[in-house]
């Protein structure tokens, strides 16, 4: 983590406190249910639930959001192949399950930019990434 010592990084405490360097900030991974706000911690399927819940307590009011496709067929993204993916098919149901939990549980205005998505528009509204592009 070297390469990356000046870049903020948010871990999950227990499950990676074995990664060390600088600027490591550290979250209570909550098992259970996402949203139970009188719990400590984070309680998470996938990164953007930690993300999403990471910018409410950030003090964030307005969550944009980019490359969020969740196909179900396939684990490519706009900027390529995780070599990294689990090479099963993901629960892409009960991701978005926890988005629409999260999405009114934390109050924040989410918007999806991403073009290509399936995340229906009922669950995270979609909006035109051009618009949010600046120069």
């Amino acid at each position: 983590m070297d390469i990356y010592k000046d870049i903020p990084k948010f871990l999950p405490s227990p499950d990676l406190d074995s990664w060390k360097g600088e600027n490591v900030y550290r979250f209570f991974h909550r098992p259970g249910e996402l949203w139970q706000p009188d719990l400590p911690g984070f309680a998470y399927i996938n990164v953007m639930h930690v993300a999403m819940q990471l910018a409410c307590f950030m003090g964030f009011t307005k969550f944009l959001i980019i490359g969020m496709q969740h196909g179900k067929e396939h684990i490519a993204h706009f900027w390529g192949h995780d070599e990294g993916a689990r090479h099963y098919r993901p629960p892409v149901d009960k991701w978005i399950e926890g988005y629409k939990i999260l999405r009114e549980g934390l109050g924040l205005d989410m918007v999806n930019l991403s073009p290509e998505t399936c995340v229906p528009e009922d669950v995270i509204p979609r909006d035109d990434y051009k618009k949010y592009l600046k120069g």
